[in-house]
């Protein structure tokens, strides 16, 4: 299937989104980008995932494509970024690049929790959909799942577990909530959706801004504090940026540069961090600006070589990457 464009400029936007998050102004802006950066990706995930035709869990074409998409790219750059950084000891650093997820946690490796959850979370969310493809009704067993791990993620009693598990195997209950959204959202969309999403994620702002509400949604802290609020808001700002990303999709210049950064996204997303390293604070737009040109430039020299795109970009035997997965 031919990539969409604006898939991958609403990817462009997104990864900014999350670079802006980890500059120390970002609490200064009018929206908080956790409220919908990391979600978005979640249902583009969603979005692209077709259904399963057998078992994922025995299906080794499967599986090996996942592992070389997520896990290799993610211990070659835990690998790589350990010997320049040297962070804190080898045995402690192997013991937490291995357990992953939400407890690892170094100057370079904070943003790596995405990768960890996405690889388990596609996978487990491709074998609900085989789990349920025979079912009579499929689609109601498959949502009351999807609603009986949200109401869990809203139980504070419950939810965070006091001890992260592997992997991002807690984190990943919310991952699959979002995952479900993007992956139904492949059916027709009420017209009325495309208008009325986006003027609720204005409104919400409007709302912060004048009533000063403190409202919190972070996945990689497992933060869900409003049942209604960690739905809604995430799934209007995705529909607003989507519709923004059609509409620079018809522009001569910002959507190719979009679209550019929107396929670099992964490298970047795993590459920001360690180049926020050797950037001060005190320049947060520089540091935006670098963080992404560097993680582009990087992306396109990672791809002029066989064992670099295997090993960083996680494409074996040309890019293994198709629009739907």
């Amino acid at each position: 299937m031919m990539r969409k464009q604006e898939i991958d400029i609403l990817r462009g936007m997104m990864i900014i989104c999350v670079v802006i998050g980890h500059c120390s102004f970002a609490h200064k802006l009018p929206i908080n980008v956790f409220w919908f950066h990391m979600p978005v990706f979640f249902m583009i995930s969603g979005f692209l995932t077709n259904p399963p035709v057998e078992n994922p869990f025995k299906n080794k074409i499967y599986l090996r494509k996942k592992g070389i998409r997520y896990v290799i790219p993610y211990f070659s750059y835990s690998i790589l970024f350990y010997i320049i950084f040297r962070p804190e000891g080898i045995f402690k650093n192997i013991i937490r690049t291995l357990y992953a997820g939400y407890n690892n946690i170094t100057i370079y490796s904070y943003p790596f929790w995405f990768i960890n959850v996405l690889f388990v979370s596609s996978i487990l969310f491709n074998y609900l959909l085989w789990k349920f493809k025979k079912q009579k009704h499929q689609k109601v067993m498959l949502a009351f799942i999807i609603i009986f791990l949200y109401a869990i993620i809203h139980i504070h009693k419950v939810y965070p577990l006091h001890f992260p598990l592997p992997w991002g195997i807690d984190q990943m209950l919310g991952a699959i909530v979002f995952i479900y959204i993007g992956y139904i959202s492949q059916n027709k969309i009420p017209k009325t959706l495309y208008t009325i999403l986006p003027v609720i994620a204005i409104t919400f702002t409007i709302f912060i801004l004048i009533c000063d509400y403190n409202y919190e949604l972070n996945m990689q802290k497992m933060q869900y504090d409003n049942f209604i609020f960690d739905l809604i808001v995430p799934c209007s700002f995705a529909m607003l940026f989507y519709e923004l990303s059609l509409i620079i999709t018809k522009m001569p210049i910002g959507n190719k540069i979009l679209e550019k950064l929107g396929k670099a996204s992964m490298t970047i997303f795993f590459t920001h961090a360690a180049i926020f390293c050797f950037i001060g604070d005190e320049y947060p737009m520089i540091r935006i600006v670098v963080a992404l040109t560097l993680g582009y430039l990087v992306h396109q020299l990672l791809l002029l070589h066989t064992y670099s795109r295997l090993f960083f970009i996680g494409e074996y035997g040309g890019s293994i990457y198709k629009q739907k997965s």
